[in-house]
């Protein structure tokens, strides 16, 4: 489709009687509508009976409790993130492009079944300070860090994670730094239970 369907849409909530309901939308934060601001408004107009209201706390709080079936599209996203950077990592050596790596991590995901929500990569001594980028033609030299961030998609849930990883034996430093953000995170995750504020985990972080 280039374009909603507005007669169609229009057709069905009357055929239906819910013109003259209330109907919510999902105009939040990292909500996506699914169509454009333009067709949004000619959907309103074609219901001038109808009132739209931003749906998204509601939204939010029915999405928090995840269903079996979702749990399981959630854990398989994650299964096919964790192969495709084993096996990206795996592979990288000196002299590959960050995006050549990006290529690994693809061919990964989709051998596995899952389609490639982003990948993004960074590497190398002057580029650690890009918190996020696309890959790119830069080559990777031996004992530099690749950082990765990776989402997946499986039967429309997403997982999105990082890994980073040494191209070469890490130096001592290197390993010395990682231990401490392995030490940080289970800090973090050691206070995680339900009915703790987000910003508790934050603050053992710190």
């Amino acid at each position: 489709l280039t374009g909603a369907p507005v007669e169609l849409i229009r057709g069905a909530v009357e055929a239906l009687k819910l013109g003259r309901r209330r109907w919510g939308a999902e105009l939040g934060s990292e909500q996506r509508l699914g169509l454009s601001h333009q067709d949004f408004l000619a959907i309103q107009k074609a219901l001038p009976g109808a009132t739209f209201a931003d749906a998204s706390d509601l939204l939010w709080r029915l999405r928090v409790i995840k269903s079996p079936a979702e749990l399981e599209a959630m854990r398989r996203s994650g299964q096919i993130a964790a192969q495709a950077y084993d096996y990206a990592f795996g592979a990288a050596r000196a002299g590959m492009r960050e995006k050549d790596f990006g290529v690994l991590l693809s061919e990964a995901i989709v051998r596995a079944g899952g389609e490639g929500g982003f990948i993004l990569a960074t590497s190398g001594r002057g580029n650690y300070d890009r918190v996020a980028g696309m890959p790119t033609d830069r080559r990777l030299e031996r004992g530099d860090m690749i950082w990765s961030d990776l989402g997946v998609i499986s039967n429309g849930y997403w997982t999105d994670h990082c890994r980073a990883g040494v191209v070469g034996p890490p130096t001592e430093h290197q390993r010395r730094n990682w231990e401490q953000v392995v030490q940080v995170t289970g800090k973090g995750g050691e206070v995680i239970r339900p009915g703790v504020p987000v910003g508790a985990v934050v603050e053992a972080c710190n």
